[in-house]
């Protein structure tokens, strides 16, 4: 819950801006690799502005950034 609440008062800190734009605003730590993954998996278009998503919509976007991360490709050898 506390994430989620993060999530949306500093994504609509910068509503006139596009998501992906705003998640990166809000919250630089998760990186814009991560951003776009977790609204690719969501099928979430990250130029859409905030105020055009559903509530449900940043409830499965803070499940999402809260999930561990996808793991990369393993190392080389």
């Amino acid at each position: 819950r506390a994430l989620y609440l993060r999530l949306v008062e500093g994504i609509f800190r910068h509503r006139r801006k596009q998501l992906a734009n705003a998640l990166l605003l809000a919250m630089p730590h998760l990186g814009a690799a991560r951003v776009g993954e977790a609204l690719a998996v969501l099928g979430i278009e990250p130029r859409v502005r905030p105020q055009e998503l559903a509530m449900a919509d940043y409830v499965r976007l803070a499940d999402a950034l809260s999930a561990e991360p996808a793991a990369g490709p393993p190392p080389a050898q």
